[in-house]
């Protein structure tokens, strides 16, 4: 039998002589027309949930941009501070953009001043001496104007470096920013992650930005966490939402505040900074202790605020002028330290031992004869 036509042919009007089949014209008409109908428009975040802690507060660490092996990258800081969120139990780590450098010959960076090339770097930070370090502990990353996808060295490719580098790692990657729901004390707070907010001024343009996420999504934000400057800065803006029940039906005007914090680099003094006279502080990061507490201001007779938020804290986690940590970061880490590591080392220890081994090899051979009496029952 032959095959049937899917040709589908209709008169041209120049002459009716002439027919043209239009089955594929129709055909990429409908397709086109699905992916317009069906295009997210600026609504680009990723979602994710952490629950199941069981801490009453978060550590966590807005690891952003390192630049990973590019000129002024500070391998020591950046090690000590991998090494702390590992022993921390409850540290939680974001990779926040420009983890990579990704330097080249048409952007601001010169790969000639890079420590290695950028197939090497993507090699040694994808391995368990960086990355994988804190794979467990690390919830997602997102792209930087460095290393992204849409960046400006690599959007002629469409291919994100970072993204391939974490999931060798099975760590989530997102392109532009991510909204992560975490359980703190007893309920869920939405701390939103992006590379940058708009503008050049870090905080204003960051609250300008949680402000119209939330009006573009109605998503009330708790705290956005920003990187991108190579500062760390901090502020509190309070702002005002529309509460609605589960109904839809308007309860009145919530008021609420949000957390606005910019973290610092390890990307210390380079040649592009040098020469256009850009200063930076010693390369750091910040550890931001989330908690809730009682509002102080919640009044159960009405709905204009909530009876809990969220509590933020933050301190250096290493010395501005020496490789060290700072004073908060060793008594949180003695306060909080993850013993898991530790106790599975010791097991490993102790099951090497001869006297251990004599004992599991006495244990196997009894159970292979008590195996042999019973039928292998």
């Amino acid at each position: 039998m032959a095959k049937k036509s899917k040709h589908k042919f209709v008169k041209c009007k120049n002459n009716p002589k002439f027919l043209v089949d239009t089955a594929f014209m129709d055909e990429k008409a409908k397709y086109d027309q699905e992916k317009v109908s069906n295009y997210p428009g600026h609504e680009k975040y990723g979602f994710m949930k952490v629950t199941g802690d069981n801490f009453s507060e978060i550590a966590f660490v807005n690891f952003t941009d390192p630049h990973f092996f590019g000129d002024g990258f500070d391998d020591e800081r950046c090690s000590l501070a991998l090494d702390w969120i590992r022993n921390v139990a409850n540290a939680r780590a974001v990779f926040g953009g420009d983890v990579f450098d990704i330097a080249s010959l048409s952007g601001k960076t010169d790969p000639h001043q890079s420590i290695l090339n950028n197939a090497d770097s993507l090699d040694l930070a994808g391995s368990n001496a960086y990355i994988g370090k804190i794979a467990d502990k690390t919830i997602c990353g997102i792209g930087g104007n460095h290393d992204a996808a849409y960046a400006n060295r690599l959007r002629d490719t469409g291919i994100s470096p970072l993204k391939h580098v974490l999931e060798k790692f099975g760590i989530q990657y997102f392109e532009y920013s991510a909204l992560i729901q975490m359980k703190i004390g007893e309920h869920n707070y939405n701390v939103l992650l992006a590379h940058t907010g708009a503008g050049r001024a870090p905080l204003d343009g960051g609250i300008k930005y949680a402000l119209e996420f939330s009006s573009r999504t109605g998503i009330r934000i708790d705290a956005l966490f920003l990187g991108h400057n190579h500062i760390s800065a901090h502020g509190v803006f309070p702002c005002q939402y529309k509460n609605y029940d589960e109904n839809g039906k308007l309860l009145g005007v919530l008021d609420h505040q949000i957390q606005v914090l910019v973290d610092p680099s390890f990307q210390g003094e380079n040649e592009h900074f040098l020469s256009t006279n850009v200063d930076r502080p010693n390369t750091n990061a910040c550890v931001t202790v989330l908690s809730e507490r009682p509002n102080p201001f919640y009044n159960s007779e009405d709905n204009r605020s909530t009876p809990y938020v969220l509590c933020v804290k933050r301190f250096p986690l290493l010395n501005e002028n020496s490789n060290e940590y700072s004073l908060p970061a060793i008594k949180y880490m003695i306060q909080m330290e993850d013993k898991s590591p530790t106790i599975l080392k010791e097991v490993k220890e102790l099951l090497d031992t001869k006297e251990a081994k004599t004992k599991i090899h006495a244990s196997t051979e009894m159970l292979k004869t008590l195996a042999k009496k019973t039928g292998g029952k």
